[in-house]
């Protein structure tokens, strides 16, 4: 199973608005571990356009941003992410190929 942690957050400190998240999707299986860092972009609505993400800067969770995170990059995308880490996890629990010299 994966999780998801938020590292870091760019945001606008006149209206609070969060412009990007650093996040960390990864997953543990006893003392092996995997994971995939990156960055989301958010694009902060102009005045003409409606609110959204509109909660305070000192209301806003981890799990809020999480979610926001989610939504922009799609269903699919947040799949392939979650399945790309469980890979590497896979991969370092039952590895398929490893290296070294057998007469060392």
């Amino acid at each position: 199973m994966t999780s998801w942690k938020i590292t870091n957050t760019k945001f606008n400190p006149q209206s609070g608005y969060i412009r990007s998240a650093n996040y960390i999707c990864s997953a543990v299986d006893g003392e092996h571990s995997a994971q995939v860092a990156g960055d989301v972009f958010f694009t902060e609505p102009s005045d003409d356009e409606p609110a959204s993400f509109s909660v305070p800067f000192g209301d806003v969770t981890e799990s809020m941003v999480v979610a926001w995170m989610k939504e922009s990059f799609g269903e699919a995308n947040v799949k392939n992410i979650e399945e790309t880490v469980e890979a590497k996890l896979a991969l370092k629990v039952t590895p398929i190929k490893s290296s070294g010299l057998p007469w060392a």
